[in-house]
């Protein structure tokens, strides 16, 4: 319902992946500097975008750009 709202209202809007868990993206501790954890590998995060994708592929809405990943850091190893 928010993209449509923001098509109609000629808001454009980049999807972006932040995090892949909620919580601080930014701490020199989190696992979260790249787009996968120890507990959301790759594969989930790339069966998420195909799903988005498949999504919102020729509806017509406003959508320009897909961020892949926000703030790419070094991560921490907890394995």
């Amino acid at each position: 319902l928010v993209i449509q709202a923001c098509t109609r209202k000629g808001i454009m809007v980049v999807l972006n992946n932040h995090v892949s868990q909620a919580g601080w993206c930014c701490d020199a501790n989190s696992e979260e500097g790249l787009w996968s954890t120890s507990k959301y590998d790759s594969r989930k995060w790339i069966e998420a975008w195909d799903a988005l994708t498949k999504r919102y592929k020729g509806r017509g809405l406003s959508i320009i750009a897909m961020d892949l990943r926000n703030e790419l850091h070094d991560v921490i190893d907890k394995s």
